[in-house]
């Protein structure tokens, strides 16, 4: 696995919020090849702040279909406010 996603993975259990913000985005880059961290962003799409939640489901959306088994918990965020709900409707596109 590559060490920036490792990083990474490790930095979305960070109690910074900002260093969460940054890593769910940031994971984004790799699409599929960072697939080892979908059990991370499933549970950052239950984080406290928005911007991580936001940004860990549109991580999961371009990892694409190797993100399958985060499918139930985007298909939970349509309950959620109107943007993320968006975000998880793309993301579910995606995968």
């Amino acid at each position: 696995m590559n060490e920036h996603i490792q990083k990474l993975i490790q930095d979305l259990k960070n109690k910074d919020v900002e260093v969460r913000k940054f890593a769910t985005a940031h994971i984004a880059i790799y699409d599929k090849e960072a697939k080892e961290a979908v059990p991370g962003l499933i549970v950052a799409l239950r984080d406290s702040n928005w911007d991580v939640r936001n940004s860990a489901a549109s991580s999961i959306g371009h990892i694409g279909p190797e993100a399958k088994e985060a499918v139930p918990y985007l298909i939970e965020l349509l309950n959620a406010d109107r943007d993320i709900r968006i975000t998880a409707v793309l993301s579910l596109g995606h995968i």
